[in-house]
């Protein structure tokens, strides 16, 4: 009677994580054992002389018997076992309008996809600025710079390694665009008239994104209009122009007749 002990890290589903050690016991009562002999994987017939180790993932079938010394022959025994020792590699994709300075100018979609060629996966995770999700979809982000990390689990419980920069990406989003507006210090008479300078002044808001560059203020001393623009962090721009201003800062002269 021959016996089959394998040793290893098993984990999930049946699959052992790490190299399998194989040990075949035979023992014949009232007699001897001449031989133990295995065959793994379909391969050539080997004589058994103490333990040994199979690290290949994948599926294997083991195939063994003993002989006595009288010459019988053990019925074929089989043991299958299974090895998958590497995490499972995931991907991320980003989709949306991409602006300046690694900003995104619409909603970011952001895509998971995970492989592992032997057990499976089974599971892919994600944290949005450190709050765990299971991923079941594409998902998306609010405006703000975000760090996301991800990673998988096979069916084996081999855990991706979520702390390396394949598995980390930032996403800067800021869907706001930037607004201008003009205010002036202009005090024009009944007929539309201002008799000193004007000063005109740029305001702005922005989103997330900040303010990247504004008109500084314009001081009109003729008349004439003023035209501003802001540009914001994610390279978007506005401009105004204001109404034209009628300026006469030369007070009139008499002549004697």
């Amino acid at each position: 009677v021959t016996v089959c002990t394998l040793s290893s890290m098993t984990s999930c589903n049946g699959w052992n994580t790490s190299v399998v050690a194989v040990t075949l016991s035979a023992s014949e009562e009232g007699g001897s054992i001449a031989s133990t002999n295995y065959q793994l994987d379909g391969g050539a017939w080997t004589v058994y002389a103490g333990p040994f180790t199979v690290s290949d993932e994948g599926v294997h079938t083991l195939v063994f018997n003993s002989t006595d010394t009288a010459g019988n022959r053990e019925a074929d025994k089989t043991v299958t076992f299974r090895i998958d020792a590497v995490a499972p590699v995931t991907h991320a994709s980003l989709s949306g309008s991409t602006g300046s300075n690694g900003w995104n100018t619409s909603v970011v979609s952001v895509t998971l996809s995970a492989t592992d060629d032997v057990s499976g996966v089974a599971n892919t995770y994600y944290t949005v600025d450190g709050v765990q999700q299971t991923y079941t979809g594409p998902f998306t982000v609010g405006d703000g710079v975000h760090v996301i990390k991800f990673w998988s689990v096979d069916s084996a419980g081999n855990v991706e390694d979520n702390t390396s920069a394949a598995n980390t990406v930032a996403v800067k989003q800021d869907t706001v665009m930037p607004t201008i507006s003009w205010s002036s210090n202009s005090m024009p008479n009944s007929a539309g008239w201002d008799n000193h300078s004007v000063l005109v002044h740029f305001s702005a808001t922005t989103g997330v994104s900040g303010l990247a560059s504004l008109t500084e203020d314009q001081v009109l001393t003729t008349s004439g209009a003023a035209t501003g623009s802001v540009t914001d962090g994610a390279g978007r721009t506005a401009s105004v122009t204001t109404p034209m201003f009628m300026i006469d800062t030369v007070a009139p002269l008499i002549s004697g007749a």
